[in-house]
Parts: C-alpha cells; structure tokens; sequence
C-alpha cells in the first residue's frame, strides 16, 4: 500500500465535550442496533433515535464489540422495534446497484447510490488491517458510520465504516464491512 495514500475513518475524532451523528442498524425488536464501534468508542452518554418512528430518544448502552473489526452492538430499552432485512453479502458483484443510508453531515435519512467497485477490498485503516471489505462509490461521509449499504432489494449488505479521504472529505472511494461478517461477529441470530 502506498504510504501516500490515506484512510481514515469517516467520523470526526470523538471527545466527550462534543455530539457527533453516527448511523446504526436495528437487528432484533427488543432494541438491538450494530453500528462501528469507532464512532462511539469513549462516548459518555449514547443516545438512539429510531428513523421514522416517535421522536423519542433512547438511552444505549454498548453491550458488546469488536474494536479489530470495528463493530458494536447497543441495546436501547424498547420492543417491537422494525428490524432491518439482511442480505448474503457473499453473492454480491463488482456493479451491483447499492445505497449508503445514514445522517450524514447532520442530514437525517440521507440516501446516496452508487455501485460496488470491488467486494473483496484490502486495506489499512490507521495501522489496522481490515480483509475483504465492500468497496462502493456510493457517498459514504461524517454520519454515515454505522448505517447500512442495502442492495436494490433493500437488504442489508454491509455496514459502512470508511473512506479514502486524502483531503479529508469523500473522494467517491468508500468501504462497508459485509454484512456475513457482522452476522459471525456480533451473533445476530443468537440475540
């Protein structure tokens, strides 16, 4: 890897004097949501606004991560909760059709499209390697951490992590952690 090239995470360093937007997905109904842990490492209070839903806010917890593949999962206290659809990510082809759901910038239930370039990218992100993540030109920018990369169907496909970011805002180059990663790591099925 070029020592030039630079990739960060696509979330603003986090101190606990600031509010940052972060995106996540719900996976069970009683009030399970995985987002990167990243965004919410050495937060101090965690709160969850369910899109669409009442404007209720919801004290979170983290409950479980893997900071080396970097995921979390939050537990919010409520039921009944609309889950997302998960897809099999080891089907997905370079030009498949996918969109970036999150809030970026601040801009709630953003939606940005684009293809995925590549569905077995390697990479450094700040000396940590990450295997085989989606690589896609769909904006992924501040905000977007966490919240997912759907298929045309609407099904999961992975959870957007990252971008190359030599000036320090998108480029049209960002990664998605596959969502059978995600399944294997924080064990949606045995919630």
């Amino acid at each position: 890897m070029d020592s030039n090239t630079v990739y960060r995470f696509d979330d603003a360093i986090y101190s606990n004097q600031k509010t940052i937007t972060v995106s996540g997905i719900i996976v069970d109904p009683n009030g399970y949501i995985v987002s990167n842990y990243h965004s919410l490492a050495g937060a101090s209070v965690i709160y969850v606004t369910i899109f669409g839903g009442a404007p209720n806010k919801y004290a979170a917890k983290i409950i479980r991560y893997d900071e080396n593949n970097d995921l979390a999962l939050l537990k919010i206290p409520a039921t009944e909760l609309p889950i997302v659809k998960i897809s099999d990510s080891s089907k997905i082809e370079a030009g498949d059709i996918v969109f970036a759901i999150g809030s970026p910038f601040g801009f709630e239930h953003s939606v940005t499209s684009g293809i995925i370039s590549d569905n077995k990218r390697d990479l450094i992100i700040e000396g940590r390697p990450y295997r085989d993540m989606i690589q896609t030109d769909a904006a992924i920018n501040t905000g977007n951490s966490g919240g997912p990369l759907v298929d045309v169907y609407g099904r999961v496909i992975g959870i957007n992590t990252a971008i190359w970011a030599p000036t320090g805002v998108f480029t049209g180059i960002g990664f998605a952690i596959p969502i059978n990663r995600v399944k294997s790591i924080i064990k949606i099925n045995q919630l």
